[in-house]
């Protein structure tokens, strides 16, 4: 991934919702601390209000992460549907306006594992412009965006097209020194990256896949955009489940060969520090929320040679970066 205009590094340091790790994810603080912490990038999801638009918020179900639930007046909304073929029960953002929705407020998804962000203000749900907006202002544009469109089949049943409307709203919100915006849209959905194409994105775009071995993986790439992870039009990076690297067999520097030799530049998601995120062998003790050997884990994918990396505390994987880092 090449900037046009800022700094990057290697690999590229993302941070995923914000920082999570240290404030509710996608609240306005989150964003805040990981620009302030160094991030190259952060990344936001996506999904669509009833008026069509684009809200920064990890799924269209809303109770894990705002305060929908305690809210009496929006009792009645509470529904049962079927969302990438999974029912659900709860209420859903295509159910509500953006008004009402930037009316909720948000909270730490796991309490028990980090009661810090827990104990801390989530704040208002942000719409997408309003992130770009704090990125501008925050960073000055330099921070990039991943920007992850949800459940986009789910929302065009109900009428909602949220490729257009991320697109329109990039297009609303040029960088304010004038420069090119970096911007990389990530799906699980391969026709939600053939329709952002298809409406004149022009940034990069990553296939998102997890589960299952790396060779399925790399095989439902190919079966989705064809040799070498592309068909013109395709994207060039595989966003994976960070387990999938190292599970491999033969060791995480031989996933990341045998992804790239299908075309593909790997990113790897989610890196977090507590025992119950780790692979086995880098936890320590029985607490699930006490910080294991994650400069061991990831130092491991750093010298795989990944692309990129999702995290959740951009404080610590920037200081495993140095050669004398120890977990702690």
């Amino acid at each position: 991934m090449t900037e046009r205009g800022s700094r990057l590094r290697t690999p590229w340091v993302i941070g995923h919702r914000g920082a999570p790790g240290h404030r509710p994810e996608h609240s306005r603080a989150s964003y805040e601390t990981a620009i302030r912490l160094g991030v190259d990038a952060v990344e936001p999801d996506v999904v669509l209000s009833a008026d069509g638009v684009p809200m920064v918020l990890h799924e269209t179900e809303l109770s894990a992460t705002t305060d929908v639930a305690r809210r009496p007046e929006f009792a009645e909304r509470r529904t049962v549907k079927v969302v990438d073929g999974s029912s659900r029960d709860g209420w859903f953002a295509e159910d509500f306006t953006s008004v009402e929705l930037q009316g909720l407020r948000r909270h730490e998804r796991w309490p028990h594992l980090r009661p810090g962000s827990a104990a801390s203000e989530g704040g208002a749900v942000l719409t997408l412009a309003e992130l770009i907006g704090l990125v501008d202002d925050t960073a000055g544009g330099e921070c990039a965006l991943v920007i992850e469109l949800k459940h986009s089949d789910h929302l065009r049943a109900h009428g909602l097209d949220l490729e257009r409307a991320v697109i329109d709203v990039l297009a609303a919100s040029p960088r304010p020194d004038g420069r090119t915006r970096t911007v990389l849209v990530e799906s699980f959905e391969p026709e939600a990256l053939r329709r952002m194409r298809a409406a004149g994105f022009r940034g990069d775009s990553a296939l998102l896949r997890e589960g299952g071995s790396l060779a399925q993986v790399l095989e439902q790439a190919e079966a989705a955009f064809g040799p070498a992870g592309r068909d013109g039009d395709g994207p060039a990076y595989l966003s994976i489940d960070k387990d999938l690297v190292l599970q491999h067999p033969e060791g995480a520097a031989a996933a990341v060969r045998a992804i790239r030799g299908e075309g593909w530049r790997p990113l790897v998601w989610t890196l977090r520090p507590e025992n119950t995120f780790l692979a086995p062998r880098y936890r320590r003790g029985d607490d699930p929320a006490a910080h294991g050997d994650y400069v061991g884990e990831w130092r491991e994918l750093l010298e795989a040679g990944v692309d990129g990396v999702f995290v959740d505390h951009p404080d610590l994987f920037i200081r495993a970066l140095t050669p004398t880092a120890t977990a702690g």
